[in-house]
C-alpha cells in the first residue's frame, strides 16, 4: 500500500514598494503556538520592527511560545 506525502503549502509575504529605486524592504512575521488549538499561528506581516518586537514581548510575558521571523521582501 503506497502512501502519499503531502507537502506543506508555503506562504510568502511581501510588502508593496513605493518606488522603483527602493531596495529590499525588511518585513517581520510573528509566529506563536496556540496551545488550545495545538497549532502554530502567525500575525503580520509587520513593516515596523519595534511594533513586531513589542507584540512578541507581550506574548512571551504571557507565557506563549513565540518567535519573530524577518524577510527581505
Amino acid at each position: 500500500m503506497a502512501t502519499e506525502k503531502r507537502q506543506k503549502k508555503r506562504n510568502y509575504y511581501k510588502t508593496s514598494k513605493t518606488s522603483a529605486d527602493e531596495s529590499r524592504v525588511r518585513t517581520f512575521l510573528l509566529r506563536y503556538r496556540d496551545a488550545q488549538k495545538d497549532a502554530i499561528l502567525h500575525e503580520g506581516p509587520f513593516s515596523d520592527e519595534d511594533a513586531a518586537k513589542e507584540r512578541l514581548n507581550s506574548l512571551l510575558r504571557n507565557g506563549v511560545c513565540s518567535w519573530l521571523v524577518s524577510y527581505n521582501a
